[in-house]
């Protein structure tokens, strides 16, 4: 599902700067502006908590772990 995003408060010499830019392009400033957003965040993780969790399971899998309602009392000895 497409959505809408909307910019405010852009700078003049920033929005002329992205007309040039989608003009050398072919594109619309609209179409530019997708572009950039794209390539930039194209090599960011999209993994969700459920994955990352299962990441750290499996690197630190054979480890000893400690409990950690140990640790609260072990904690709350130690007052």
């Amino acid at each position: 599902m497409a959505r809408q995003l909307s910019l405010l408060n852009l700078d003049d010499d920033l929005v002329l700067r992205l007309e040039q830019r989608a003009a050398r392009h072919a594109r619309s400033a609209e179409a530019e502006l997708r572009e950039i957003l794209d390539q930039a965040l194209a090599n960011e993780p999209t993994s969700d908590f459920a994955q990352q969790a299962q990441r750290l399971r499996e690197r630190t899998a054979g480890r000893l772990h400690t409990p950690a309602e140990i640790l609260i009392q072990e904690g709350r000895n130690q007052r």
